[in-house]
């Protein structure tokens, strides 16, 4: 934003290289952040020319409006003669995007930006709200944790309400927009139908759902819903505030730090990029597993209701042909010998990927992690981990060191994060492979095992902490990382891979 607000409000005409490099040393002299990533720089000089473009493309198009770049936002403010049944009497709606207007207010824009592809499953009451906020608001100082005052002494036209509003969709990775035309009359109406309902229910919401959004909680401290315990005493706290973290991030840092960073710290994707067909495969099995054990009324897996054609796999949110569908197949037939639900002692309380979150006020981190399913067997709870492999479990290393994800389960099942741990609570590894299966069951209440879990997560830990520059570490990773198109070393690596095996 920072730098698209450079190029569009300035009157001079430079490079997108050369006011990337401008901002990232403005932050680097305040001395608030670390450097950049490379990574990060090279998505966003990229990034930055596409939306130039995409705004040039828009500007000649059929449907195109004549509007130029608005430097403030547009809030609606409702104050009120008494406090309401809230204990408020104040009340603002403004949202965050690219703003454009006509020189005569007659048209208002509102650019939302998405890190890869146009976001079209965007809810219709986010939708709504954006067009209402850019029809109804009035132009404010931009601010921050505090009341948006009034902007005086623009031209005349910025204070008129507009006749028609955009709400466009842009896909930064992709260059892609798509927007919804409306007249402010329209705005209005479906603001009232649409967000009002959802605005109603956030700010009298009273219950609490542990997850990452834990990390900016300022009540954590206090919170009944996210239980309190030291996971790794003896590590010495980071410097960054407060931070989620899972068994899914150290395993990507240990990977690769700078492929972590940017695809799951900045959420920066290539649109296309090619996954591993392995990770994909899981992905499937999961889908489907996570679709049957979320069927009311709960039942047990059968091995008829595996898919057996392709058309059956196209089903669900991932699709899986040729070799890896039978594969996959195959994983979930040997599913059904260990399904949970419906045995007997295995009652109707079943929770599927249920989100789980523990903070450790020492370290100041949120742990997070989801489980697979959280059941119950003869009143103990259960967290099972069910995990898709060509391979099997190598007998001359521990469990919980080749899976890291079971170790970081049983120091949060021992920090109370599936409550009382007189109850007995276990943890279960089932490992489905193409022709084989297995269960293991972890005892989270043994110390030995406690003591073992931290033995493997403290390195993890200690390493992901202390990192400020997360280094690119070139490997077979290389092939199917999202992120490959920002990072030189890498791409460099899978040049000389080719070349290699080409002799080209």
């Amino acid at each position: 934003m920072d730098v698209l607000d450079l190029m569009e409000f300035s009157d001079q005409e430079r490079s997108v290289d050369d006011v990337v490099a401008d901002v990232v040393g403005a932050r680097e002299a305040l001395g608030s952040r670390g450097r950049a990533h490379d990574g990060l720089i090279a998505w966003t000089v990229e990034a930055v020319g596409r939306y130039l473009g995409a705004r040039r493309q828009y500007a000649v198009g059929d449907d195109a409006w004549v509007t130029a770049p608005v430097g403030y936002p547009w809030v609606v403010r409702t104050s009120l003669r008494d406090v309401d049944h809230r204990g408020v009497d104040y009340y603002e709606q403004t949202c965050w995007g690219r703003r454009y207007a006509s020189a005569d207010g007659q048209l208002r824009e509102i650019w939302l930006l998405s890190f890869g592809e146009v976001k079209r499953d965007r809810g219709a009451a986010e939708v709504a709200l954006a067009a209402y906020a850019v029809a109804h608001g009035e132009p404010c100082h931009p601010a921050y944790g505090r009341r948006h005052e009034p902007l005086r002494g623009l031209p005349p036209g910025a204070y008129e309400l507009p006749h028609r509003v955009r709400v466009v969709e842009y896909g930064c990775g992709s260059g892609g927009f798509e927007w919804v035309e409306l007249s402010r009359e329209q705005a209005l109406a479906g603001f009232r139908e649409t967000s009002a309902p959802v605005l109603a229910t956030a700010l009298s919401g009273v219950g609490r759902t542990p997850g990452r959004d834990c990390v900016g909680c300022g009540v954590i401290a206090e919170c009944d819903a996210v239980p309190r315990a030291r996971l790794q005493p003896g590590i010495a706290p980071s410097k960054w505030m407060r931070r989620s973290v899972s068994a899914s991030d150290l395993r990507a840092h240990v990977d690769c730090p700078a492929s972590y960073h940017l695809t799951r710290q900045l959420k920066l994707r290539q649109p296309g990029a090619v996954e591993d067909p392995a990770v994909v495969r899981g992905r499937v099995v999961d889908d489907w597993l996570n679709r049957r054990h979320a069927a009311r009324p709960a039942r047990r897996c059968q091995m008829d209701e595996v898919p057996g054609s392709l058309e059956e796999w196209r089903d669900g949110r991932f699709t899986i042909d040729g070799e890896e569908a039978g594969v996959a197949a195959r994983m979930l037939r040997q599913h059904t010998l260990f399904c949970p639900i419906g045995k007997p002692g295995t009652g109707d309380r079943v929770w599927v990927q249920r989100t789980l979150s523990l903070h450790d006020p020492e370290l100041d981190l949120v742990f997070v992690a989801t489980p697979d399913l959280v059941y119950e067997r003869s009143g103990a709870p259960v967290w099972r981990e069910t995990k898709t492999t060509r391979s099997h479990l190598w007998t001359g290393q521990p469990l919980l060191s080749q899976y890291p994800q079971v170790a970081l389960a049983v120091l949060m099942v021992a920090g109370g994060v599936l409550g009382d741990t007189t109850k007995m609570p276990r943890i279960e590894l089932e490992l489905l492979n193409d022709g084989d299966c297995g269960l293991e069951e972890v005892d989270p209440g043994r110390p030995e095992v406690v003591e073992e879990a931290r033995e493997v997560i403290r390195p993890l830990l200690d390493h992901w902490l202390a990192d400020a520059d997360f280094p690119a570490r070139p490997g077979r990773a290389c092939d199917h990382c999202a992120a490959l198109a920002w990072c030189a070393p890498g791409s460099s690596h899978v040049k000389r891979a080719e070349v290699e095996a080409t002799g080209v």
